[in-house]
Parts: structure tokens; sequence; C-alpha cells
């Protein structure tokens, strides 16, 4: 059965269209022009939400987020809502039937269990909790709530009665010196008078009244952490000696007490008065408070240690620093390892950051730092005119800008600040099939076993320009060049509209000019190089011709990677005519032989590589060679691992 909670709300008056919208609402129980009820469920959840911060406030806010308008129901509602929680507490599920909303009045039967338990005592008409039952609950109290010492007790706190057991929390609290149920003795016995008798913080005990001195607030107060039986310990009084409402009332005088500064003058004149026996008690109370805060003092500092400091930032840290600093110096009584280790911070670290002005700026000067580094690989990138990908920034830096980087370092920027180079790293090319005429592989990959001039390679690429917005297609022209795999210099770099004998000669008779006697012009097995015209040409200017395999690049793989990063570095879309586009090219041969480092060659352009090469006498030239052999045996054993591994898996 579902109960509903009614609260009258004469202040205001729900209109029909109000009412027929609260009537679909599934957490209304009733509604009247003048009267609302609520659901047993919706009242729990209001109530919990009650419990943590006990106010008007609170039903307001929560009301508000269920979606319901507090004005609209108007403020007599939550102000009896508020009322009745306080009163009464949690909200009971029925009507007056087991528990009520309002006073519970025992059965002899209830009076006789709870009787039984020797946890209640009599008291008028009604019951009580006895002394030494309701001293239990303020000790566990407030890490145990009241109905769960109830029940751990073995006594049922519906029978008990939550307003009972509410307005014991409130005495508890110090809200109320109502009993609540609860026999509090007042009366002092003589024993208990002559004890505190002579008690330096006693100022008058009689059997009816125990009167504090102003200076037992003043020093309590430091203490006011602890809970009250804890404080009263520490000035070597039995909390069991007073009654649970004079312990409450004093607990929340301690806790408010605002005079202690100025009372506090008067602690040396009071104690003068104190006789010899007292002075002894007056000095262990003393040794007690600063022992208790010593030991709460070393407590919060703890937590500090294992759980703020680590969780600090960097200007945290210099703020905590700079604070056992100043400590030291008005304490000075205290060394600063004292402090240091009270606070877990290591003494190098503590003079580290304080004589670093920038410590906690890290992030900051790394980010202005990187923006700077960015602008000189930006200045680097843009040099030439071509597009250049990490290695050859890396290269070109130090002449660009006089800086250097290491290259994980400029790789990361450029990623950071989106600076992409469009080099390529591995591209797949589609080759023409071969059908006459082959010459032999004489090359077969030595490309750095042979000197300057004595192998040229040579391959043709088409080229797209002259594209715009109108015509995405553009213009097909085709790019030749002859490349000396032993130096990587360009010899040539011819360019036409179509793809012809014309233009592959050019760049035979440039490696003719060049090449020594004898020395051997590779290709790929492209249609044009098995023509007998060019085969005659070739052999005409005293060149050796030697063709890759079927469909192998990596027979001409210095050229094939030229023709790659050539397309990556150049943007020759924009070229009108063939004209401009071998303008192009010329400037980007010069370039490339003269400005362009290049990774593999010890990060030297080609014309200084090919000068230093040259320079070379013939035991440093004959310990390249052997260098370039051992490369060349390492590639041969890697080239047939991967021939197996292909064989094995069918090129998958």
């Amino acid at each position: 059965m579902i109960t509903v909670m009614s609260r009258r709300t004469e202040a205001r008056r729900l209109t029909d269209e109000q009412i027929q919208q609260l009537r679909k609402d599934p957490n209304v129980k009733l509604v009247r022009h003048n009267r609302i009820s609520f659901t047993y469920e919706f009242r729990m959840k209001m109530y919990e939400r009650w419990a943590t911060n006990p106010s008007v406030t609170a039903i307001r806010q929560f009301l508000s987020d269920e979606g319901y308008n507090p004005q609209m129901l108007g403020c007599e509602l939550v102000k009896s809502i508020n009322q009745n929680f306080k009163c009464h507490g949690k909200p009971i599920n029925g009507r007056r039937k087991s528990i009520s909303a309002y006073s519970r009045r025992n059965t002899a039967d209830e009076i006789s269990k709870l009787l039984a338990t020797g946890k209640f005592v009599r008291c008028g008409n009604g019951i009580a909790f006895s002394q030494p039952f309701a001293h239990e609950l303020f000790n566990a109290y407030p890490e145990q709530s009241i109905e769960e010492g109830i029940r751990k007790a073995g006594i049922d706190p519906v029978i008990v009665g939550y307003q009972r057991m509410y307005q014991l929390e409130r005495s508890f609290n110090g809200e109320s010196s109502a009993s609540a149920g609860l026999r509090n003795h007042t009366v002092y016995s003589d024993e208990t008078i002559v004890r505190y008798s002579g008690h330096p913080y006693v100022r008058k005990i009689t059997h009816k009244q125990l009167v504090f001195t102003d200076n037992f607030y003043a020093k309590a107060v430091s203490v006011c952490f602890l809970k009250i039986n804890d404080i009263l310990c520490l000035f070597e009084i039995n909390p069991d000696d007073l009654s649970i409402s004079k312990r409450t009332s004093l607990y929340y005088r301690i806790y408010n007490y605002k005079d202690h500064e100025c009372r506090s003058a008067d602690y040396t004149a009071e104690f003068k008065k104190l006789p010899e026996s007292a002075e002894e008690q007056a000095v262990r109370i003393q040794l007690n408070i600063m022992k208790a805060l010593e030991e709460h003092l070393c407590d919060e500092m703890k937590d500090f240690r294992e759980q703020i400091l680590p969780s600090l930032s960097c200007r945290g840290r210099k703020f905590v620093c700079q604070a056992v600093n100043t400590w030291h110096h008005r304490h000075p009584d205290r060394t600063i390892t004292e402090l240091l280790e009270a606070a877990g911070i290591p003494r190098t670290s503590f003079y580290t950051i304080l004589r670093d002005k920038n410590y906690g700026k890290a992030k900051q000067l790394k980010e202005k730092q990187e923006k700077k580094d960015f602008q000189d690989i930006l200045k680097t990138y843009e040099y030439g005119g071509f597009k250049k990908g990490s290695r050859q920034i890396y290269m070109d830096m130090p002449d660009v800008t006089g800086k250097h980087m290491g290259l994980g370092h400029i790789r990361r920027l450029m990623k950071k600040f989106g600076l992409s180079s469009g080099i390529r790293t591995v591209k797949n090319h589609d080759r023409k099939s071969l059908k006459d005429k082959v010459k032999p592989n004489l090359l077969k990959r030595q490309f750095k076993l042979n000197g300057p001039g004595e192998v040229t390679l040579s391959d043709v690429t088409y080229l797209t320009i002259a594209k715009s917005d109108s015509d995405q297609k553009g213009i097909r022209a085709y790019a030749s060049a002859a490349k000396d795999p032993a130096t990587n210099r360009l010899i040539d770099l011819s360019v036409s509209l179509s793809n012809d004998l014309n233009l592959v000669e050019q760049s035979v008779t440039a490696a003719g000019e060049c090449a020594h006697p004898g020395s051997i012009f590779h290709t790929d097995q492209g249609v044009l190089y098995l023509t007998p015209y060019l085969q005659d040409k070739i052999k005409a200017l005293g060149l050796r011709q030697s063709m890759s395999k079927r469909g192998n690049c990596w027979d001409n793989a210095p050229q094939e990677s030229f023709f790659g990063h050539f397309k990556d570095e150049v943007d020759f879309s924009d070229c009108k005519t063939i004209e401009e586009l071998q303008n192009l090219c010329d400037r980007y041969k010069d370039y490339y032989n003269n400005h362009r480092r290049q990774w593999n060659l010890n990060r030297m352009t080609p014309a200084e590589f090919e000068n230093w090469l040259n320079s070379l006498n013939d035991e440093d030239y004959e310990a390249y060679h052997q260098k370039r052999i051992r490369e060349y045996e390492a590639m041969k054993v890697k080239a047939a691992q991967e021939a197996v591994r292909r064989a094995t898996t069918l090129g998958v």
C-alpha cells in the first residue's frame, strides 16, 4: 500500500490547469486546489536529499531538480515538508499503523520488551534511554548512527520510535535541550565534588552545578577537532561524570568560543592563585594538550604528504616551499630539516625550487621554444622553393638557419604543427611489359661499386601540366632523366609533349658526353630502349647497354627513386607550356646537384660528394670501396631471403 503525505497549502491555491498537470505525474498521489500528496517513494528520495543539508533550500532544490516549480506549489508546502522531516524524521509507509508520522505511544507489551533489554528505564508514564546505553550510543556517534546502534543491541528501531531517536540525535548534536526519552542525572556525588574541587580548570562544583573556568574554554578550543569525551580526558575529567546534555552543551560552547584570545591574558594571573597540589595537574593537562596537538599535526602532515603533495602542480609545490621557508624565518626554533621532513619535501628539491624563478613554467617555456624551433623548420622547408622531407630539413638547417636540431625533434614538431612535406616513403609504379631485344643486366644492382662516370641510369616518366578547375586532366608531358648512381648527380632532365626517341636521345647524348668510354648505360626494358636506332646510338657513343629484369624496379632503383622524389618535391601542375616545364626542370636540376643534401651521401650534395670522392687517395678510396662491397653483399643476402619468402607465399 502506498501512503501519501498531505500538506495544506493555504497560502497558494492551485488552478484547474495545474491540477490536471499534476494528476498526470506518477509521483503525485492526490492533488486538490489546496492539498497535494506525494507517494512514499518520492518522499524517501526527498528525505535522503534533505538529510545531507536539513533546510528549506534543500527541499526547494530537490523539487526543482525533479522538474517541479516550487513557486507553483507554494512556500507553505515546502516549509511544511521541512518541519515534518525535522520533527518526525524518516517518512513512513502507512497512515499511523506501525509508526505514526506524529507522536507515538508504546503499548504495554512494547514497554515490557524494552525494559527487559536493560537498555531503557521508567520515566514518568513512559520510558527513557538508560544512562549507560545513552553513553554507549553517544560514544559511537556520529560514526555509528543511533538507529544502527539500537539495531546492534538487538532492539527493533520501529518499537523504539523514530521520533524518540531523532530527538536523541538532536540532543547529541546540542540542538535541543529536550531529553528525548533520556534520563539525565545532574546530581554530582560527594566523591565527584571532592575529586574536582582542586581541579585547576573547575571554578565551582556543587551537587547540582559544575562550572569551568574561562581558561578551560580558551585551552579546549585549540583541540576542538576532538570529540568532547576525548577533550575531557585531556583535562583529566571523567566523561561519565557528566550527563550527555551537559557534554553536548559544553562542546557547543567550546566550538563557538570566540573570546579565548582576549581572555587568555588572564591565564598567568589565574594560575598564580592555584594551590601547589593543583600545579602538577595543570602541567600534566598542558602536556596532554600539547601531545594531542602534535599527534593531530602529524596526522594532518601525513595526509598532506600522501594525498595532497603528490597531486600538486609545480606552481603548488613552489607555494608550499615558499610557505615552509617563511615559517622557518618566523620560527627559528624549528630547523629547516624538521620542517621539510614533516612536509615530505626533499632538501635538494626545496632549494632548487626556491632558486628557480621559472619553476612551474616549464610547459609555457617549452611551448614558446617549440614555436620558435618550428619557425626555423619552416624557413628551412621553404628554402630553394621545393618540398623537403624531415631528413632534408635536418641536413639543410645548419646552412639555412645556422642551427641544428635532432631528426626526431624535427619530425615531432612537423607532426604537431601540421607541416606535411608530402615526400613519399614507398610507391609502386606500373611498368610496361617487355617484348623483344632485351639486353643483359650488366649492372646487377652494383650502383655504388663503380666510380663517377662509369655508370649511367636512365628512365622516362610522365608529368601532367596545365591543370585547371575546368580541365582537371590537363596536358600529358614526359620527362627523361639520366643519373650517375655513384654520386647521385643528375646528368640530364629533359621534357617533351611526346614520348618519342627524340626525348630519350637527349638523355643518351648527355650520358655519352659525361661518361667514360666503355661505361654502362642502364635502363629498364622500355619500348624506346628496345628500338634498334637507340641501341645503335648507345653503341656509337662507346657505351654498353644494360637492362633491368622484366618487372623488377629494384634493378634501376636509384633512377626510380629520383622520379619519385621529383614528383613529390616539384609542383609542375601550374606550368602552362612545355617551355615553362623545361625551365622548372633546369632549376630543379641545379638545386638537386648543388643544394639538395642527401642522407646516403654523408649529408652532402651530389656535387660535394663527387668532389670528395675524387679527392680520396688510393688507400682511402679502397676503404670506401670495401665498405660499399660489404653493403652490396648484405643487400644480396636480404634480396635472397626476400625471394624465398615471396616464392613460398606466392608474393602475398
